[in-house]
């Protein structure tokens, strides 16, 4: 199980809407299902790299069920993560490819693939970010005990419990965390 007893910090990513854009069908997302339609977000890269002193790892924690339905294939998903790696450096990505009625305990909004990552990279949950634009992710990252940072982009649907922080774009929440990492630096 979860030890506490790690020092690294994580700053962990939700994949579609953080990084890349999200097909927005209905004003409910999706994921990108072709080549064509995986677009990254503007300047991701750039505010990343903002986070680079903070010496802060980087982990992708997704769910895609898209794999388990067959929309997607896995040679598509390595295409999608090997094209973000190409651009950020990342420690690891996280994936869960079963859909809600498999009821496993690595999709979001269970934490299992944050306890997991942390177990792997000796990340103290405490001391990382979770940045998300869907409730599975706030829940995750708030039973994970992460610090929980809300994209909101008005998506239909609502949140089940509250983030630490919600905010409007991926500049808003790395500030939110230079701002906190600035603050302990100085107590």
């Amino acid at each position: 199980m979860f030890k506490n007893t790690m020092d690294k910090k994580c700053v962990f990513l939700d994949r579609d809407g953080v990084i890349n854009k999200s097909i927005v069908i209905n004003n409910k997302p999706f994921s990108p299902r072709c080549k064509k339609t995986f677009k990254f977000l503007p300047n991701f890269e750039q505010l990343i790299e903002r986070l680079k002193d903070s010496n802060f790892l980087f982990i992708i924690i997704t769910n895609q069920p898209d794999i388990s339905t067959g929309h997607i294939s896995e040679d598509l998903l390595n295409y999608f993560h090997n094209k973000i790696r190409e651009k950020i450096r990342l420690t690891d990505i996280f994936v869960c490819k079963h859909t809600d009625i498999e009821n496993c305990s690595c999709r979001k909004p269970k934490p299992g693939m944050i306890f997991e990552a942390a177990n792997k990279h000796n990340i103290n949950l405490k001391k990382s970010y979770f940045i998300g634009d869907r409730w599975k992710d706030i829940d995750a990252s708030n039973q994970a005990g992460c610090h929980s940072i809300f994209i909101d982009y008005s998506y239909n649907e609502k949140l089940n419990t509250r983030p630490k922080n919600n905010v409007k774009s991926l500049s808003e929440a790395i500030d939110i965390i230079l701002d906190n990492e600035s603050r302990q630096k100085n107590d």
